[in-house]
């Protein structure tokens, strides 16, 4: 039977302090309001860098191709050398058959992007980049963003033939920035938007520009997403719930968890204003366990937006109904059934006959202990427990039939819900 890695269960160990030039930006306009507040920006988007700044690809797919090995040649590297650079860990570009990607960034030049790194050739990299002489066996590019004087006669990343036919909106940051920093994200621009829509729009404004934006869902139906918040918005209830579905049911579909594992302010973002337009207090987060680096990203990224987009949009807005307070959050494990009586009345379907909750102690709250909406949110209906074959006669007993079913092997597919009350 799978188990819940218990590190996800661990209390969160997270500065949830917002950075005071941070928070000033966020409840300003749009720019920033002076030159010194513009050059911390440009420092924590790292436009420019004082040192050398190594950013490793440590995404599911980036583990998975052996980026740990790399990163211990990295440091082993610049111990030797005595060389001072900061290392950052970033999600996954997009790119990964080409894993493990390694950016490199010297002080007044552009990054460069190198795939299919290994330790064996970690050293030859990084000689051949701060010596200036940049090798080429491995480059996928250098990147066109940014201020920097770009290197002669090397390629471009957006001219990549994976990135040239591109256009890239919800992964716009993906691989490039560090997911676990808020401040870069509000940096680049994050929650402005959610703090303008929530100041200056109605939730009716905000339906009809998504309406209007043509917005729609990837699940193949293709329903307007704008049509789709304004059957929720015009619906009278005094509890709303939004749901995103993180599950990836689909084969072959990872764009949520490259997304949560990347850029999971983004999401946030996201679930903040549509959870405004639709009028919804309460949000829910249902994720596969098969994705512990999103879980525990997610979790991070929550505790974090918690403490910064609250004191922002609390310090502005007179009324609290006009934004989504995060308030808590708890991982939910669904128990499956066993071979005892209850479980044999479940009939092999995997509905939970109890539930574990771990609440988050930095996030605690009287909401934490809610039951969830539905419990079919979260168990999926699970294969049948014995082979066909070998079940009993159809006219068996009940009784005979939960025998049978004793030593069945129980269902170790496990899934989580991430509940975020908002």
């Amino acid at each position: 039977m799978t188990t819940m890695p218990k590190s996800l269960f661990a209390p969160l160990q997270v500065s949830t302090t917002p950075d005071p030039m941070v928070l000033e930006y966020l409840q300003g306009g749009s720019v920033a309001k002076n030159d010194a507040q513009e050059a911390a920006l440009a420092k924590l988007r790292r436009d420019v860098v004082s040192k050398p700044v190594i950013y490793l690809g440590m995404g599911t797919c980036g583990m998975g191709a052996g980026v740990a090995k790399v990163e211990k040649a990295v440091r082993e590297y610049l111990d030797a050398n005595h060389k001072d650079v900061e290392i950052v860990e970033v999600g996954c570009i997009g790119m990964c058959a080409f894993e493990p990607m390694l950016d490199v960034q010297m002080p007044g030049k552009r990054r460069l992007s190198f795939m299919q790194v290994s330790p064996d050739n970690v050293a030859g990299i990084l000689d051949g980049v701060f010596a200036g002489k940049v090798p080429t066996a491995n480059l996928v590019g250098q990147f066109s963003a940014g201020p920097s004087e770009p290197w002669s006669d090397l390629p471009w990343v957006d001219q990549h033939s994976f990135f040239k036919p591109q256009l890239r909106w919800v992964l716009e940051f993906s691989g490039i920035v560090d997911p676990g920093s808020i401040e870069e994200y509000i940096a680049r621009g994050g929650y402005k938007t959610f703090l303008e829509t929530i100041r200056s729009k109605t939730r009716e404004v905000v339906c009809d520009i998504v309406e209007k934006s043509g917005l729609r869902g990837r699940g193949g139906g293709g329903f307007l997403t704008g049509r789709k918040w304004k059957m929720a918005l015009s619906q009278s209830s005094d509890q709303k719930y939004l749901i995103c579905n993180a599950d990836e049911g689909d084969p072959g579909a990872f764009m949520d968890r490259a997304l949560i594992e990347s850029d999971p302010h983004k999401l946030l973002e996201g679930m903040m204003i549509a959870a405004y337009a639709i009028g919804a207090k309460d949000a829910y987060v249902y994720i596969r366990a098969e994705y512990p680096l999103a879980v525990q990203r997610l979790r991070e990224a929550i505790a974090r937006a918690t403490a910064t987009t609250s004191w922002a949009a609390g310090s502005t807005c007179s009324s609290t109904s006009r934004w989504a307070r995060a308030r808590s959050c708890a991982v939910r494990k669904p128990r499956s059934c066993t071979a005892s009586k209850a479980g044999a009345a479940c009939r092999g379907r995997g509905l939970p006959t109890r539930r574990k909750v771990a609440s988050l102690p930095s996030l605690q709250s009287s909401t934490t202990s809610r039951h969830w909406p539905t419990s079919r949110w979260s168990c999926a209906k699970a294969p049948r427990a014995t082979p066909r074959s070998a079940r009993p006669p159809a006219r068996a007993p009940r009784s005979s039939r939960s025998v049978e079913r004793s030593s069945a092997p129980v269902w170790s597919r496990w899934r989580w819900g991430l509940r975020c009350a908002l």
